[in-house]
């Protein structure tokens, strides 16, 4: 699901959108299939656990109700 990404699904991992750590529920409303590579440019890297500016952030799409991912600000 990440842009340009080709890698099957079953070689992808589960990416909790809001993480189970914050109350995330792990089912199909909240996750979303990341290859391992991109899985590491949306997981927080702060010492906090909270996101960076220089990484990507998964969102559900309100309109088709989809994960799409979100680039870093600039």
């Amino acid at each position: 699901m990440f842009p340009h990404c080709d890698l099957p699904p079953s070689r992808c991992q589960a990416h909790h959108i809001l993480p189970w750590w914050a109350g995330g529920a792990t089912d199909r409303t909240n996750l979303a299939l990341l290859c391992p590579t991109h899985h590491a440019l949306v997981e927080p890297r702060g010492t906090d656990g909270m996101p960076t500016r220089d990484q990507w952030h998964v969102v559900i799409d309100p309109h088709t109700h989809k994960p799409a991912c979100i680039p870093p600000r600039e």
